[in-house]
């Protein structure tokens, strides 16, 4: 075991005299709980001396936060002594230390008894320090448990293995140091009667050793010399424990070491070899084949089975959990034969890599023989890397995988390190895959390697809803409804819709049109100009309406009754519906011509000769449709009556009506020379009409003028 020196002496203001020299401690790195050794020498004047010096070792711990904080409270201190009866000198701590964390370390000489080491004061008789030597340690975790690994062979007994009761024999234990690292070490050797039935029998003895070092590797051999004992029967089995501290940190046992007497006549027993394991290299999932080689030391052929049990190998004494039991078919073995037991299994994952087996001989179903080996094959723990996998949106799709993962759970597993990962994404229904994003090449590539698992990686399945093309575009239940009635023409009539579509979005029209003739017979009079309709998207059937109105036109015939017929259609997609109201629109018969109200209403004024002059007139209507001569005249009314001097005339469209309606228009009259300067009337009237329709004259309308 390495060790770690202190520090030189403090020479003032004590030291002069005696000097520590060449303080150490041991182990390098304490753990917690691990022995703590201190080994010096004291000299005088530099030189070595024979005689009393007392010393002590206190350790001061590290502080705690409350210890911190509450400055009277302090940490605490421990302390251990020895008096030297010569230079050299050695103080142990057993049990080490508690607490994690940096330590001080002063050792202290004095050259008489000392008591109380908290305060140097605090002396019987008040002996001061002769020399003192401080330095500072740090204290780790509890030990690993791949540090504190042994190996034990079965004890070895000489002179003879058959020794008579009183006889002296040295058993010897070898044990191999598969630590990392140096430790002290004790070793128990225990002695116990053996038994016909499983265990042990009675214990008769038991020796511990010294603590002894062992490096990392070394093998060393444990002897204990035991002198025989009669017993109630003649087989002796050992057990081997090795300590650090007080601390059992290996164990094994093994049946029937040795006999006392001489060997009986007849003996049925076997010895056991530590079994092998194939293939060297193992990982869960491996098929391993276990050779458990099993040889005769009977007097006598025998027929027996074997049972090899596979547990996971513990850090205590014992075993950890119990993974198989394979039993073996019976065979024949004669005395000196070795039969190799071969059994196969798959190899599995544990708590622990290690695996420790048990072997049991059985005769007629009598166990017989039994022995256990630890560690005798390792199964490789992987290191393994998370792959994260999300679905967006949630709930749109898988994902599985190839290589499979060794462990996990749905979308979060775990793959050997430096694997590279092919990920296949699985749409659900009404969902179409998108795309990948995360720690992997984006692409739309259903299936596509994730970067090599190297650490853990996340990736994303994008998910899309599927687009479900519309059905073939049609129409149905088209029911166009003009509110029906009689009506003049000009007049507006309303009308309503209603239909059903499916199909894509598109654009339309609806096309209205006026006819005469009995179902089913349309005869087409008037169509109007189609109005624009757009459908909406629709994968069912899906009810809308059409609101609007439509204007009598002129070219309808007073006393006739007209169909409405429309059509609504669908252009891209094309299809369409058609519907009729029949007989329910009436233009009654118009009345006679009739005319009221005629008047000037304005007059060109003041007019040049040579110009044009007009006048323009109003009157109300109602009749059929008539064209007739709208006639004004320029002149002096008198009591004789109008005495015309100029005039005009246009020929005017009368339009039917069934109701009086205004009508006007404007008569041109060309103002010549026959007038002389000067202020006129005027007046207007329809010729041809029975009775006249004539207009009041308009006095003093119009003014002539010659520039």
């Amino acid at each position: 075991m390495s060790n770690n020196e202190v520090g030189p002496p403090i020479l003032a203001p004590e030291g002069l005299v005696f000097t520590l020299e060449e303080v150490s401690y041991a182990p390098l790195s304490p753990r917690k709980d691990e022995p703590f050794i201190i080994r010096g020498k004291i000299d005088l004047f530099r030189l070595p001396f024979f005689g009393p010096i007392w010393i002590i070792a206190t350790v001061l711990y590290p502080e705690r936060w409350w210890e911190e904080i509450i400055p009277i409270w302090g940490s605490p201190e421990v302390f251990r002594s020895t008096t030297a009866l010569g230079s050299d000198f050695e103080i142990t701590f057993p049990k080490g230390f508690e607490r994690e964390g940096e330590y001080t370390l002063t050792v202290r000489a004095y050259g008489g008894p000392t008591v109380g080491t908290t305060f140097d004061s605090i002396t019987l008789p008040p002996f001061p320090p002769v020399s003192t030597v401080e330095a500072f340690f740090t204290v780790e975790g509890e030990v690993p448990e791949e540090e504190i690994a042994f190996s034990l062979t079965r004890p070895t007994v000489s002179p003879t293995d058959h020794p008579e009761p009183g006889d002296e024999v040295i058993i010897s234990c070898p044990v191999l140091s598969e630590a990392i690292k140096e430790q002290n070490i004790f070793v128990k050797c225990i002695i116990y009667e053996g038994s016909i039935f499983p265990g042990h029998g009675t214990k008769l003895a038991e020796y511990m050793s010294e603590e002894i070092p062992i490096a990392p590797g070394e093998s060393k051999t444990f002897e204990f010399t035991h002198t025989t004992v009669a017993g109630s029967i003649d087989r002796r089995d050992v057990e081997v424990e090795v300590y650090i501290g007080e601390k059992v940190v290996k164990q094994s046992e093994w049946d029937d070491v040795y006999y006392v007497g001489a060997p009986p006549e007849e003996e049925i027993d076997f010895d056991l070899t530590r079994p092998s394991v194939t293939p060297a290299e193992i990982t869960p999932g491996t098929a391993i084949t276990i050779t458990c080689p099993v040889t005769s030391a009977c007097t006598e052929q025998q027929t027996v089975t074997a049972k090899v049990k596979i547990y996971e190998g513990s850090i205590m004494p014992g075993h950890g959990t119990l993974l198989d039991t394979k039993t073996s078919p019976a065979f024949t073995i004669s005395p000196g034969q070795t039969y190799n037991v071969k059994v196969s299994r798959t190899a599995v994952a544990g708590t622990i890599d290690r695996r420790d087996i048990e072997v049991e001989v059985y005769i007629a179903g009598k166990l017989v023989k039994e022995s256990e080996w630890d560690d005798v094959y390792y199964v490789l723990t992987e290191e393994l890397e998370l792959l994260e996998i999300k679905i967006d949106p949630a709930g749109a799709g898988t994902v599985t995988t190839n290589p499979a993962p060794s462990e996990g759970t749905q979308h979060n597993w775990y793959f050997p390190h430096g694997t590279t990962v092919y990920v296949t994404a699985h749409p659900k229904s009404g969902y179409t895959f998108k795309s990948w994003s995360g720690e992997m090449t984006d692409t739309p590539a259903i299936t596509a390697p994730v970067y090599p698992m190297t650490e853990k990686r996340t990736i994303t399945a994008h998910f899309e809803s599927e687009v479900v093309p519309p059905p073939k575009a049609d129409i149905r239940n088209f029911d166009f409804r003009a509110t029906g009635g009689t009506y003049n023409i000009g007049d507006k009539v309303p009308f309503t819709a209603p239909y059903e579509y499916k199909g894509k979005a598109q654009s339309g029209r609806l096309t209205i049109s006026l006819g005469t003739g009995v179902y089913p017979s349309f005869f087409t009079k008037h169509t109007f100009a189609p109005v624009s309709v757009s459908f909406k998207e629709s994968m069912d059937w899906q009810g809308g309406v059409i609101n609007g109105q439509f204007t009598l036109p002129s070219t309808l015939e007073p006393g006739q009754t007209y169909s409405v017929r429309a059509k609504l259609e669908a252009i891209s997609d094309y299809t369409q519906e058609t519907d009729t109201d029949w007989g329910i629109i009436t233009i009654p018969s118009l009345p006679e011509p009739e005319f009221r109200n005629m008047k000037v209403v304005a007059v060109t004024s003041p007019v040049r000769i040579g110009y044009g002059c007009t006048v323009v007139v109003t009157f109300e209507y109602r009749g059929p449709t008539i064209n007739k001569q709208l006639y004004a005249a320029i002149g002096n009314d008198g009591i004789w009556g109008f005495d015309e001097i100029l005039s005009g005339s246009i020929t005017v469209t009368i339009q039917g009506s069934t109701n009086w309606v205004t009508k006007g228009g404007g008569v041109l009259i060309n103002v010549t020379t026959e007038i002389e300067p000067g202020v006129y009337d005027v007046y207007a009237k329809l010729n041809g009409v029975f009775p006249d329709a004539i207009s009041p004259v308009k006095r003093d309308a119009v003014i002539v003028v010659f520039y």
